[in-house]
């Protein structure tokens, strides 16, 4: 029989209640005997070394097998890097990489530690780059690895098998106008891979921790359903600016180094911008005041770097699609051990989010410290964690300075904790529902 006008398929209502506008794929490689994008974007490969072959991919299929002996370039895409054309980026693969340093999976380098990929300096684990390269302390495995970088345009957010590292790049480095599967730089070796990479992928947004998540789990099937359009406008539900000029909503602990003078208790906390210990970090900072572990402002002791300390937050329960955003800077002495433990480890500078597994018991599960060099740890950089996966989840956050050399403080400022609704998808029963309405409405013609 004939379908009315005003009755749709089931599949028709299926696909009605899924379409929704969002992250859109700039290119999915997934080397089934070719290199072509498979997505809709068309943005083939411009050039490929012929030496690239194909090995048996993760999960079943084929993969991209790269030689680092091979001399020329990897795989050239046409997919432009500069954060003046794509601010905002997600690039991913699964990737099985053998243990050899300076290794690249991707990377779109013009001589700068452009935007990419590396484990260049750090041997065994992974190295993100965006105008310079960080260490993002995870580890390059033994096997197939999920990875992902997301860019918002200068804080980058690295994914190893779900495990995070985020860090503030500098903002609005140039880049190469391609990226290079297989190396650093699309224009030459630079830093080329040993391994294979299958289902590499590229967005043109920042995808969230729960969309990637998705993509780790399902596979490249969840990459060509991936959208952002299901979140709503997100709103802040508390501000730690430290204008109120002391310490409200947060609890001073003993020295962070037993023994050592605390620099909460010491006096002049939080800093003020007025205080002129050193013009930059004030300049960078929001507002009249600040968290700075350094004890040079006034009220203080003076004993610069030798002061420790920690103070943490109240706790709060977290809500849908969480995000923080916040300023950091100071030194790059970066989190290890057990927010637990009596006596923490020694030389940390770091800001945590930190959640409650049972009670008494906590983990941290984001990690922040400055860049710790003159012409960087003296500015604050903006911060970013993605705290979506955590819904629901008892956490605080938590300042911690066990410090006393060189660089010894963190200075943090303007936390911001916003929440977003999960708008849900039309139900087939709803729009079941208006199609009746409309067919009442026909009948009475």
């Amino acid at each position: 029989m004939k379908h009315s006008p005003l009755l749709p398929s089931l599949a028709a209502l299926a696909l009605l209640g899924s379409a929704s506008p969002g992250a859109e794929l700039l290119g999915l490689y997934d080397f089934e005997g070719d290199f072509d994008d498979s997505s809709t974007a068309g943005n083939n490969p411009t050039a490929v070394n012929p030496n690239v072959g194909f090995v048996p991919g993760f999960g079943g299929g084929q993969a991209a097998d790269f030689d680092p002996a091979s001399t020329g370039i990897g795989i050239n895409l046409p997919i432009d890097l500069n954060t003046a054309v794509n601010p905002d980026l997600t690039i991913g693969a699964w990737v099985n990489a053998d243990a050899v340093a300076n290794s690249s999976p991707f990377g779109g380098d013009d001589g700068g530690w452009d935007r990419g990929l590396s484990t260049a300096g750090f041997g065994t684990t992974w190295g993100v780059s965006n105008g310079n390269i960080y260490n993002s302390g995870l580890p390059v495995g033994g096997g197939w690895q999920f990875l992902a970088v997301t860019f918002r345009n200068n804080i980058m957010t690295v994914n190893v098998d779900g495990a995070t590292f985020t860090h503030a790049g500098f903002p609005g480095p140039s880049a190469h106008t391609g990226i290079s599967v297989g190396s650093l730089n699309p224009g030459a070796t630079t830093h080329p891979f040993s391994g294979a990479i299958d289902n590499f992928f590229v967005y043109d947004s920042a995808l969230t921790a729960k969309q990637l998540e998705a993509i780790r789990t399902n596979g490249i099937s969840a990459i060509t359903q991936t959208n952002d359009a299901n979140v709503g406008a997100r709103t802040v539900q508390n501000t730690w600016d430290f204008e109120s000029g002391d310490l409200t909503g947060w609890t001073v602990l003993a020295a962070g180094v037993p023994g050592s003078n605390n620099v909460f208790s010491s006096g002049g906390q939080p800093a003020n911008t007025t205080d002129g210990d050193s013009a930059n970090i004030n300049a960078t900072a929001e507002g009249s005041f600040y968290v700075r572990t350094w004890d040079g402002q006034a009220g203080g002791l003076g004993l610069s770097d030798e002061p420790t300390g920690v103070i943490r937050s109240d706790e709060f329960v977290l809500g849908p699609n969480a995000e923080f955003e916040f300023l950091v800077g100071g030194g790059s002495h970066a989190w290890t051990g057990d927010p637990d433990d009596a006596t923490l480890a020694d030389n940390i500078t770091a800001f945590n989010l930190e959640r409650e597994v049972a009670p008494g018991d906590w983990e941290v599960i984001f990690t922040a410290s400055g860049n710790g060099s003159p012409d960087d740890g003296n500015f604050f950089r903006d911060g970013f964690w993605d705290a979506g996966l955590f819904e629901g989840e008892t956490v605080r956050l938590g300042i911690y300075d066990t410090h006393q050399g060189a660089w010894g403080h963190i200075d943090v400022d303007n936390i911001r904790y916003s929440t977003a609704l999960t708008i849900p998808e039309p139900a087939v029963a709803s729009l079941l529902g208006l199609i009746g309405v409309g067919l009442m409405f026909r009948r009475r013609r």
